[in-house]
């Protein structure tokens, strides 16, 4: 007799947990999915300005605000997806280089995609001293970007832009 009542004690449990069981494997699955809309991503159409830069470079100088105009400009964007340029001019800070040579003023072409979450955005350059910025929207006219280049002319940078 004891072992019925045992065996209908769980057969209840079994049926009570089992829709649980299997809610709980969809929840997770459908958890675990890739974002289907991603975030709104803001337009960067346009020429944005660094107003605060902090930046490092091979030969142990680094560039301010008030030594280098940074400027980022973006020509074309389709959703997520975007190109443009990434321009700098240092007439009184020690030059910058292009995997050439030694300058004061250059201008690059970029291609960027934003994240799933429409908030943060990766730039790489299309030139011979690849460097990749990290960017992250702080509100529709203004990000920050932590950017680096590898290399023998290595450099690492934290910037504030504005759109202009």
């Amino acid at each position: 007799m004891a072992m019925n009542t045992v065996v209908k004690t769980l057969s209840k449990v079994l049926l009570l947990t089992l829709p649980l069981l299997f809610l709980s494997v969809v929840v997770r699955a459908e958890s675990t999915k890739p974002t289907e809309h991603p975030g709104q991503v803001v337009s960067l159409i346009g020429e944005w300005h660094a107003i605060k830069i902090e930046n490092l470079r091979w030969n142990d100088t680094g560039w301010s605000e008030d030594s280098v105009e940074l400027r980022i400009k973006i020509i074309e964007q389709h959703g997520a997806v975007f190109r443009g340029t990434v321009s700098y001019d240092a007439p009184d800070a020690s030059p910058g280089h292009d995997g050439e040579k030694l300058g004061t003023k250059r201008t690059v072409d970029i291609l960027g995609v934003f994240d799933w979450d429409g908030q943060h955005f990766t730039i790489v350059s299309k030139a011979k001293d690849a460097f990749t910025l990290q960017g992250t929207m702080l509100n529709p006219h203004s990000f920050e970007i932590i950017g680096y280049e590898a290399g023998l002319h290595s450099w690492v940078t934290r910037d504030l832009y504005i759109r202009k």
